[in-house]
């Protein structure tokens, strides 16, 4: 075997099986032996055999499969499948079936840098805030694909009730941000948010994060604050930081969620680093 095709079975709209069942269909007619799993298959894989991961879905199935293309050093790419997929969007994977195996199949591997959140790998970035509370209520109530109407009802249900929580962030040892109520946002690259452009100076090819911070009160004064934000452009009205070791706590006995590009990863506090292993990735 030389191509492992990886799927959600609920990833895009639970597209991702069918999909990789197309990929896999034109790879054979090129002579290139492949084997596609589900996500819940890949502790049985013989990762010997594997040559290359390809990731059909979105950014949660590439979370899935992280673990394994580090601890194995296996390059991986990504067939957008899913809701958003920031990593396809960073490095310009194409849709067109096609188009994308010949892409793939010229076997460019660069190295990348990959951030660790409460030891959980992560590609794109991690916050602390209003979106990780609507990521939160969607890991405890969602139960099929993930649809156009998902993330739309899961934020209408969380942003009016949502409350800011006062957080303490420390970066590289040095204090940032001395108990303030707002949204925190670490970036490893700049795709977050559908080209909100928040944290645009990202890059996973570098030793630190990028950080920045939000002060808000509530989930409306957050809307509002992006929104006037990206009409203007001016997200350096709040300061940017760079770092390679972080950490965050809150002023709060309650849980305050995190979340890693579109997962619930647990309750604070959190500590976030890059890890040691490189991300070999197809360019």
């Amino acid at each position: 075997m030389a191509s492992l095709i990886v799927f959600n079975p609920i990833s895009g709209k639970g597209q991702g099986k069918k999909q990789a069942l197309i990929l896999a269909t034109m790879l054979r007619a090129q002579g290139e032996e492949s084997q596609s799993v589900g996500t819940e298959q890949l502790e049985s894989i013989d990762w010997g055999v594997v040559t290359k991961i390809i990731v059909v879905g979105g950014d949660g199935t590439l979370l899935k499969v992280l673990p394994y293309a580090l601890n194995q050093q296996k390059p991986v790419c990504m067939y957008p499948a899913g809701y958003q997929c920031l990593f396809a969007r960073e490095f310009n994977y194409p849709k067109d079936h096609a188009k994308f195996l010949a892409r793939i199949l010229r076997g460019q591997v660069e190295k990348f840098q990959v951030g660790l959140a409460n030891d959980h790998p992560f590609c794109s970035m991690t916050s602390v805030g209003v979106d990780s509370a609507v990521i939160k209520y969607l890991d405890q109530t969602r139960k099929g694909p993930i649809t156009s109407l998902t993330y739309p009802w899961a934020t209408f249900k969380t942003l009016f009730s949502y409350r800011a929580s006062v957080l303490t962030v420390h970066a590289n040892g040095e204090l940032i941000i001395d108990a303030r109520r707002g949204y925190l946002i670490v970036g490893n690259n700049p795709q977050y948010a559908l080209g909100l452009k928040m944290i645009p100076e990202a890059q996973m090819k570098s030793e630190v994060f990028a950080i920045r911070f939000v002060p808000c009160k509530h989930g409306l004064d957050f809307l509002l604050k992006t929104i006037f934000a990206l009409l203007t452009g001016r997200w350096n009205k709040y300061p940017l930081h760079f770092a390679g070791d972080i950490t965050v706590s809150a002023d709060s006995k309650s849980q305050i969620a995190a979340q890693s590009d579109g997962d619930f990863i647990g309750d604070l506090p959190l500590h976030i680093v890059k890890s040691k292993q490189k991300l070999l990735v197809i360019i």
